[in-house]
């Protein structure tokens, strides 16, 4: 969470490489920003298994799925309760 996609603000990849250090369990992050493709590899980079990235903060679904493949981790999409599936 970035204060602009949703107004909290959450922990980044510095907690995603604290949390990778003292665990091997699977580890999702789900990312609620705007600035999605320019953080991606730095939670690769950190240890992510997984990133699931909200379709309403990209522009092109599918590429960035395509780049979170690419990066070796497992690409997940979701939506906000409010976007239609239309």
């Amino acid at each position: 969470m970035d204060g602009h996609f949703v107004p909290a603000i959450s922990f980044g990849a510095p907690v995603v490489r604290g949390i990778r250090g003292v665990t091997s369990l699977p580890l999702d992050v789900h990312l609620m920003i705007d600035s999605v493709d320019s953080q991606l590899e730095a939670f690769v980079s950190a240890g992510a298994n997984s990133i699931t990235v909200h379709v309403e903060a990209i522009s092109d679904p599918a590429a960035t799925l395509r780049k979170i493949r690419e990066l070796g981790v497992r690409p997940g999409l979701t939506l906000r309760p409010t976007t239609s599936v239309d």
